[in-house]
């Protein structure tokens, strides 16, 4: 299990033997005994991943594929099968239900793949590479992970190539990786862009553009910019209120940012009438802030 996820995570087939008796051992009893399938390990990883991380719980097929490993391939059998592995990435990708079945560990193996072979010269970097770069910036999550996070939404932007929706995605994973590494001034950018972009195309009342206003918002909260957070934020939720209406939980996350930066501010005064009424309305909704890079606790 761990020679199949190091070696497919890290992009390197440096070492296809070892990859070719782990499949081989997965799929047969006789780790030579499948011959076409071991001198293709991209595919046989693919193909093959759900199980092999049900069956590679054994420790023993492990040390079996450490025992066979043998000598390298020559560099274009490598660069062949790292090829064919970014192709079959890239049709599984565009099969969604298959896609989804693999579930979210096995599509960051493939996807940190694809993107690490784009970037080490296997395959040209195209809109086909950027939806690869965005989707496991999107599963880059974890909170020690921002700063993986913003490279890989970067990543995106520059190998997008005008795919309009790309690059949206890339705008919001990246500016959040931004803000939870201090760097608000490139999630500023980034969201500026955005709004700039969804003002053009959705139009000044569409929910998504009142979500990346409230975003430009939690990002000048997180710089202590209070002074221009809040009229941000009291103009937001006016819009909110308009189009909404005041139980939309999108509106309830405004309020949440509103309060919290009134409270920052040391706005007491009009701070806690707006917690009370938060308090009471708290309790009909749940989620509030969905829409929002901060869940607005």
């Amino acid at each position: 299990r761990r020679v199949l996820a190091l070696a497919s995570f890290h992009g390197e087939l440096v070492q296809p033997k070892v990859l070719s008796a782990g499949c081989s051992a997965a799929v047969g009893k006789d780790a030579d005994g499948d011959v076409d399938r071991a001198r293709d390990p991209g595919r046989c990883l693919l193909v093959r991943f759900e199980e092999f991380l049900d069956r590679f719980s054994d420790a023993g097929l492990l040390e079996q594929a450490q025992r066979r490993r043998g000598s390298v391939f020559e560099p274009a059998v490598i660069d062949r099968a790292r090829r064919q592995m970014v192709a079959e990435i890239v049709a599984t990708r565009e099969d969604a239900r298959s896609w989804e079945r693999l579930g979210d560990t096995a599509r960051r193996v493939l996807l940190s793949f694809h993107v690490a072979a784009i970037n080490e010269g296997v395959g040209r970097a195209d809109p086909d590479s950027a939806r690869s770069a965005v989707e496991l910036a999107e599963l880059t999550d974890r909170p020690h992970e921002a700063a993986r996070r913003a490279a890989l939404a970067q990543m995106a932007l520059d190998w997008a190539e005008g795919e309009d929706d790309v690059i949206d995605r890339a705008r919001t994973v990246g500016a959040e990786g931004h803000i939870e590494t201090g760097n608000v001034a490139a999630a500023l950018r980034l969201l500026e862009d955005q709004l700039n972009y969804r003002r053009r195309v959705l139009g000044d009342d569409h929910p998504d553009t009142f979500a990346t206003r409230g975003n430009l918002a939690w990002a000048l909260m997180s710089a202590l910019r209070l002074q221009e957070a809040i009229p941000a934020l009291q103009a937001l939720l006016t819009d909110d209120l308009r189009v909404l209406g005041e139980d939309d939980l999108g509106t309830l996350g405004t309020r949440k940012h509103l309060a919290s930066a009134l409270t920052d501010a040391g706005r007491l005064e009009d701070a806690i009438p707006a917690l009370e009424a938060l308090l009471r309305d708290d309790r009909r909704f749940s989620g509030a802030g969905a829409a929002y890079i901060d869940p607005g606790s």
